[in-house]
């Protein structure tokens, strides 16, 4: 968890996934996964089944679409972080446009956080990397041995905003996975579907708005203002 300080005023809290939404991290992902299973001796599932697991948990993805027995999944999901793909995913680009819609956000008033599946410590590393600390007034993550909730991630998350002084009664869940839009609900929050993410099946927003580009969430947002 990265904290800084709050002002104890109303701010829209735009809440960010991470992989599929921040960051263009799943060549390197897909690549990771693929390379830990057959490291394993387990048949390589290929690339639409690996695709799949970019941004879920790990623990769930692994055995539902790339058929990693139950009690292989904890060694697959060990030899992926200590793989070199894991390692690179810090240099993944961001997505076009999101640095400058949340320069662009802040600069109008809202405050910014990520919560993420993908463990703490990396998301957090990564955040470094790229120089982005005082973008995201809280970062939380998730333990490192693939076994979480995302709602839980995101609860925490909003819990963190909240013991800043940060009012999160507007927040909105921004994601490209249907575990980011049934954490928003979960919490009551608003949610927004980033179509421009790994996403694949029709119902994965939730009824909430989809949005092609981090652009077109921004104009969105600042009609409502």
């Amino acid at each position: 968890m990265t904290l800084s300080k709050g002002q104890g005023q109303q701010r829209p809290v735009f809440v960010w996934d991470m992989d599929g939404t921040l960051i263009e991290s799943g060549p390197s992902i897909m690549r990771g996964i693929r390379d830990a299973i057959t490291d394993c001796g387990l048949l390589d599932p290929g690339p639409e089944a690996v695709s799949r697991c970019v941004g879920p948990p790990l623990a769930e993805s692994l055995p539902r679409w790339c058929g990693v027995p139950a009690e292989r999944v904890d060694e697959v999901i060990a030899t992926y972080r200590a793989g070199t793909a894991h390692a690179e995913i810090a240099s993944a680009p961001l997505f076009d446009g999101v640095l400058d819609v949340i320069d662009a956000a802040t600069a109008a008033g809202h405050v910014h956080a990520i919560a993420t599946s993908k463990p703490e410590v990396v998301a957090r590393r990564i955040v470094a990397q790229k120089g982005l600390e005082a973008r995201f007034i809280v970062v939380d993550g998730a333990a490192g041995d693939g076994h979480h909730v995302k709602a839980d991630i995101v609860g925490r998350c909003l819990d963190d905003l909240r013991a800043l002084g940060i009012d999160t009664r507007d927040a909105v869940m921004i994601g490209d996975r249907h575990y980011d839009m049934d954490s928003a609900l979960a919490h009551g929050m608003r949610g927004a579907y980033a179509e421009w993410g790994y996403g694949h099946e029709p119902d994965e927003d939730r009824g909430f708005p989809r949005y092609a580009t981090a652009h077109d969430f921004w104009n969105a947002e600042r009609a409502r203002f």
